[in-house]
């Protein structure tokens, strides 16, 4: 039976890493893999094939010793009883391993490569690799100490708007030349600028605000690509309310 304060903390842990989903599809599919295979390891432990080992084992070593006293071990005639009973838990030992642990430590290794979205996955991934000791994992090669550096690194960076700024009047600089001074060059940069621009990180809210406002912006009160500028005039209201700081 597990202990009280192995329950607890496996409530926390578990409570933690569930903590971190939502933020990033890859992170979420390593992450379901890791607590499957967690539970699943611990589960047969518990109760599963291994525990029913364990079990037989122990009325074995207890029928041993009412048989040949407290050293049973050492007795030449629990000779080949003892090494029965060895060969049959080292099976199920090896079994569970095959089956449920190295599976889960693979499922580590893979979750700890996946770079944080989140500080709390950071948080959680530095908490797995220390339960773990990913460090003296002989099948895993990667530095787990650059690995949280580099999650920390960037989850905790200032965000820099110089290369936004740059991009945003470029573009604008160019979205602004006459129709008919416009060429086939002008409209390519203009194509290579704005998915560079899109698909930047926001520094900032009034990025988001400039990023809404193009995506969703109505020509001559008309229409966008997609909706009618009525279908969108609520939407823009509220985003613009909501980001009216930025």
């Amino acid at each position: 039976m597990a202990r009280i304060n192995q329950i607890t903390y496996r409530a926390a842990y578990n409570s933690l890493a569930l903590s971190t989903l939502g933020a990033c599809p890859v992170w979420d599919a390593a992450l379901k893999r890791f607590l499957a295979t967690n539970c699943l390891q611990h589960a047969d432990i518990e109760h599963g094939a291994l525990s029913q080992a364990s079990e037989q084992a122990a009325f074995e070593r207890m029928r041993l010793e009412s048989l040949y006293g407290s050293k049973w071990r050492g007795d030449p005639r629990a000779k080949p009883a003892v090494a029965r009973l060895n060969e049959a838990y080292a099976a199920a030992d090896n079994a569970w391993t095959e089956k449920f642990a190295e599976p889960y430590f693979q499922a580590v290794r893979d979750l700890v490569l996946v770079p944080a979205p989140t500080i709390a996955a950071a948080v959680f991934k530095a908490d797995l690799i220390y339960a773990e000791e990913a460090w003296n994992d002989t099948g895993f090669e990667a530095d787990c100490m650059q690995i949280l550096q580099d999650d920390f690194a960037r989850l905790t960076a200032i965000p820099d708007r110089s290369e936004w700024d740059r991009l945003v009047t470029r573009y604008e600089a160019v979205e602004a030349i006459r129709p008919e001074d416009t060429t086939d060059a002008i409209i390519d940069e203009s194509g290579d600028l704005i998915e560079q621009i899109m698909a930047m990180p926001a520094p900032d809210a009034s990025a988001v605000r400039w990023k809404l406002d193009h995506v969703l912006h109505t020509r001559d009160g008309a229409c966008n690509d997609s909706y009618a500028a009525s279908f969108l005039k609520q939407t823009i209201a509220d985003y613009r309310h909501f980001l009216r700081e930025a």
